[in-house]
């Protein structure tokens, strides 16, 4: 849309000093209306509708003025009234980022004070329950004792390397891609049992 030399200026501090409402309609006319802005930031009505008036350019382009010319059709813009805001504030829009959190990570098996004794203690099955459903990125790791067993895994299941006796604490971990702590379980205690070997002395006479 362009528009003569002549009144370009004049529109457009007028629209400057308004607020523009523009409403594209069907044939492509682009109809835009005012509404003067009282002092202190308030909006309201015009008292009156706007006439301006449409032609077209010697090169097709539609153009609009402030002053009727020769072929111009004139164009009644109705300026609708506009409530004051009062302080009212758009709501933020949506982060990029999920809104994702587990709600669920815990041990299954073995349970809290599970005892093992002598060569049960060698591979010890650790089974957990997460939900949701592990997240892109993120990581199930077992720590034995307070130290991670192996790297992380995509699934709650691991086998233990062979634990001496005595009490051994596990936990689960959810790390994500950062190697940051999303989620952790509760600790666990379990206990391995062995048969001490002792060498026997025959005593001499």
């Amino acid at each position: 849309m362009t528009t003569p030399e002549s009144t370009r200026g004049e529109m457009l501090e007028y629209w400057i000093k308004g607020v523009i409402n523009l409403t594209v309609l069907r044939n492509g006319l682009c109809v835009l209306s005012a509404c003067a802005l009282l002092s202190g930031g308030q909006v309201r009505a015009a008292d009156e509708a706007v006439t301006v008036y449409r032609s077209k350019g010697s090169d097709g382009s539609i153009e609009f003025s402030d002053q009727a010319g020769r072929g111009a059709k004139p164009v009644v813009i109705e300026t609708p009234m506009i409530q004051p805001s009062n302080g009212l504030k758009l709501p933020p829009s949506p982060t990029v980022e999920e809104d994702f959190s587990y709600s669920v990570l815990a041990i299954s098996t073995p349970g809290a004070d599970a005892t093992f004794r002598n060569e049960e203690a060698d591979v010890i099955a650790v089974s957990g329950k997460l939900s949701p459903g592990l997240r892109k990125g993120d990581r199930v790791i077992l720590l034995v004792d307070g130290v991670a067993s192996g790297v992380g895994v995509r699934s709650p299941f691991f086998q233990t390397g062979r634990l001496e006796r005595g009490a051994h604490s596990l936990q689960l971990q959810i790390q994500d891609e950062k190697d940051q702590i999303v989620i952790q379980s509760e600790i666990i205690t379990i206990n391995v049992h062995r048969t001490a070997v002792r060498a026997q002395h025959r005593s001499g006479n």
